[in-house]
């Protein structure tokens, strides 16, 4: 019986232990874009009457069609629009990858470089 006990003891402790260590990766993971987004420098991309801006500057990035293509070069780009509650992936510029295409919508898409 104290076998039987010591055993029990020992699955529940493993199963304890399993559970706390997949909830710890959980938070870690659900909270890395917000930890991200802290680091590093704010950028935004910018529409005010018909003109797009990136505020501040970066080197290499330009503005066509109303948005704001940032160098690939310069790092991984997280981006947050209003339809986004985190900071999500920047895409690519289906004619040309070597550029992040960011939107500006509503009073502007925050993003970061990092």
């Amino acid at each position: 019986m104290k076998t039987s006990v010591i055993y029990i003891t020992a699955v529940l402790t493993l199963l304890g232990l399993t559970v706390s260590r997949q909830a710890k990766t959980f938070n870690l993971s659900e909270n890395k874009n917000f930890q991200i987004a802290q680091s590093g420098q704010v950028y935004r991309c910018i529409q005010q009457r018909n003109q797009t801006y990136i505020v501040p500057g970066i080197t290499g990035a330009y503005i066509r069609y109303g948005a704001c293509f940032i160098p690939v070069k310069l790092g991984r780009c997280m981006e947050k629009t209003v339809f986004d509650k985190a900071f999500v992936p920047c895409g690519t510029d289906p004619g040309d990858r070597r550029y992040y295409n960011v939107r500006p919508l509503g009073s502007g898409t925050p993003f970061i470089i990092y």
